[in-house]
């Protein structure tokens, strides 16, 4: 800021507007200096800084006016114990650290004229240090004022720096001359005299299970509620919140889609010719999701799109093709692999083999037949021939049924309400005789009104209790058949 200041003939001048006064300037030199310097003894003590299950404090060099070393020289942790405190009693301290040598009771009426001659020896070994000690402190008296200075420091940034009690017993406080190594030993010492009762209380109660942990229902069991979870979801970490919301107590995942795509790292060769496999690093999270899932009782199923596979359909050596020679395309506009090419079945069995080993509870198979939409009268008679439909699905289900055999895994099937009622369906290629080669549940998009009448045809058919599950598009925990949403 400018003054301006005029004389008497007109002329004006300008001055500056100055800056702080001297004192103050002096003033807040010191103060910065004060600061810098209380910061850097701050910095500098905490490497001397010590800290315990009951606090911290300080441990100065220049303050252990014993000239000890604060370590374990005996091996019983007593040394730090043998120093000279200026406001303390080194008869006492020594007194207690007999004591406790010698195994004295808690009303502290043992002598050492009543124990064993080696045992009352061993506090002996100690005496010679308090003389060691007690000259020390004779030397050090010498220079009074020195060590009384340095222990008020000591003192103070002690009390600046300690940590507040965390309410430990008093009689494990550490004495502020001993190391972290005896507080240490302390601690573990009064943790290792709790009662043994409470202590395997403490451990069960760390160790006991989650009450709400899912059950896990068994195979071909009742209750199964499968909730088709996103593959996004589960390498995002969203899959057991779906679950939650979905009231589920299963996780479905597509790992194989009608693309063709696979969802986990496959060592097939057809994958390799198909493109089909996924990274492995993305791959290992799904794994490790699912085995997670697994763990906590939640039941796991793979889903295989089968012969819906427009990688496949796109290569004339597996396709299924119409009359002209060109790929088949289904409903939804995608195109088939030919179930009766022996080279494709044999991936999808290797399939199979490869997802059981990851160690899913169940693997349903979708499109596991014949296409049952489209145009299914524009198929070249060289691949579609009505006639030999069933022969080649059962020939197929029995291959699968004979790799997995051994497993833990189930492989179950998507079916049609026909091939359940009527016994068989003349479109697909499938019948209850070669689906029951699996083993498994045949799913079936129903109404839970039908579900009665289907659960009976199954068991008619020799099928095992609750093989009938229901696609439905939302899961209703109160229906008696097994569900999976597929949405």
């Amino acid at each position: 800021m400018l003054f301006r200041r005029t004389d008497k003939y007109g002329y004006s001048r300008y001055y500056g507007g100055g800056g702080p006064g001297f004192v103050l300037k002096v003033i807040v030199t010191i103060a910065v200096i004060v600061v810098l310097v209380l910061g850097g003894i701050t910095l500098a003590l905490q490497r001397y800084m010590v800290y315990t299950a009951n606090g911290g404090h300080l441990e100065l060099p220049w303050a252990n006016s014993s000239g000890v070393s604060d370590g374990d020289n005996n091996g019983n942790g007593t040394d730090g114990l043998l120093t000279v405190d200026e406001e303390g009693d080194q008869s006492t301290d020594a007194a207690e650290i007999s004591a406790d040598a010698s195994g004295s009771q808690s009303d502290g009426d043992a002598s050492a004229s009543a124990q064993p001659e080696d045992e009352a020896t061993e506090p002996v070994d100690e005496e010679p240090e308090a003389d060691t000690s007690a000259d020390t402190s004779a030397a050090a008296g010498q220079d009074e004022e020195q060590v009384g200075f340095f222990q008020r420091i000591r003192n103070f940034f002690a009390n600046l720096f300690a940590k507040k009690d965390t309410g430990g017993d008093a009689s494990v406080t550490p004495d502020e001359e001993g190391s972290a190594a005896d507080a240490s030993a302390s601690a573990e010492a009064d943790s290792s005299t709790q009662d043994d009762g409470d202590t395997s209380g403490d451990e069960s109660a760390q160790t006991e299970p989650d009450e709400e942990t899912t059950t896990r229902p068994e195979a071909l069991t009742g209750g199964l509620l499968l909730q088709h979870v996103s593959i996004g979801d589960v390498t995002t970490g969203y899959a057991e919140g779906d679950l939650t919301n979905a009231g589920a107590n299963g996780i479905m995942l597509y790992l194989k889609e009608s693309s063709g795509a696979l969802n986990y790292a496959s060592s097939l060769d057809l994958s390799a010719v198909f493109n089909a496999s996924c990274g492995e690093s993305k791959s290992a999270t799904i794994a490790d999701t699912i085995a997670e899932l697994g763990e906590d009782g939640y039941y796991t199923l793979a889903y295989i799109d089968c012969f819906q596979d427009s990688a496949a359909g796109a290569l004339a050596d597996y396709q299924l093709y119409d009359e002209s020679g060109d790929a088949w395309y289904d409903g939804d506009d995608c195109a088939w692999a030919d179930p009766a090419n022996e080279d494709f079945q044999d991936y999808i069995i290797g399939m199979v083999q490869e997802l059981a080993a990851m160690g899913y509870d169940e693997i349903v198979l979708n499109n596991a037949a014949y296409p049952a939409t489209g145009d299914t009268d524009s198929f070249s008679a060289d691949c579609y021939d009505p006639d030999t439909l069933e022969d080649t699905i059962s020939a197929f289900y029995a291959k699968l049924a004979q790799a997995v055999e051994g497993t833990d895994t189930i492989v179950s099937v998507i079916t049609t309400t026909d091939a359940i009622t009527g016994g068989a369906d003349a479109a697909t290629g499938q019948s209850l005789e070669n689906m029951l080669q699996l083993g498994g549940r045949l799913w079936v998009e129903a109404d839970a009104d039908d579900a009665e009448a289907l659960s009976q045809a199954l068991t008619d058919a020799g099928y095992p209790d609750n093989a009938l599950g229901l696609l439905v598009s939302s899961l209703d925990d109160g229906a008696d058949q097994c569900q999976m949403n597929l949405n």
